[in-house]
């Protein structure tokens, strides 16, 4: 499978998959696991293509999620 990494080509795959689900979806990439050991080598491989994505992305700990609300976004901590 060919890995995405034009902006244009994620918001494209992105507009079709939404049309077929009949649900929306975010345009931002979630990165899970921040400062986690298994995940250290992925993201160091990942934040040397990151710039050049043009995506814009949320970082999360293992303690965090995001939730998604019409317009609103929220980063929630389950430890506060």
């Amino acid at each position: 499978m060919k890995q995405l990494f034009l902006t244009s080509e994620i918001n494209l795959v992105a507009d079709d998959i939404s049309k077929k689900n009949n649900r929306p979806l975010v345009n931002f990439l979630v990165m899970p696991h921040w400062g986690s050991d298994i995940f250290k080598e992925y993201y160091k491989k990942m934040s040397q293509h990151a710039y050049y994505m043009k995506v814009p992305m949320i970082i999360l700990t293992d303690t965090q999620y995001v939730w998604v609300t019409n317009e609103l976004i929220q980063i929630v901590d389950v430890n506060k």
